[in-house]
């Protein structure tokens, strides 16, 4: 789901931070950029459509997804929920927001 959001908003890709909001460095000390999910959620945080500590989240999501998908582990049903509420919030301020009533301009 969060690829094809990326997709709609036109997202390729993002620079790689760590978990203070700091850039991770190659060792050229140059910023690392990525086109994998993990590029693409920070990718959202840089093009203004979420906050940093929703890309945080999302990028908790996209491992703890990887872990169910191949390490075959069952999510607990809180953690599904709060999974989904995350994302319907990725939504919101992704698409919903930026035309809400109350940003229209009065006659």
């Amino acid at each position: 789901m969060i690829e094809g959001i990326c997709k709609e908003l036109n997202i390729d890709g993002g620079h790689i931070h760590n978990e203070n909001g700091n850039y991770i460095l190659n060792k050229n000390n140059e910023k690392i950029y990525s086109d994998k999910i993990q590029g693409k959620i920070f990718g959202l945080f840089e093009n203004n459509h979420i906050n940093f500590f929703h890309s945080l989240i999302l990028q908790k999501i996209r491992i703890k997804s990887n872990e169910t998908i191949h390490d075959v582990i069952v999510p607990e049903r809180k953690d599904l929920k709060d999974i989904i509420f995350i994302v319907e919030h990725l939504i919101k301020n992704a698409f919903e927001l930026k035309i809400h009533r109350l940003l229209k301009k009065e006659n």
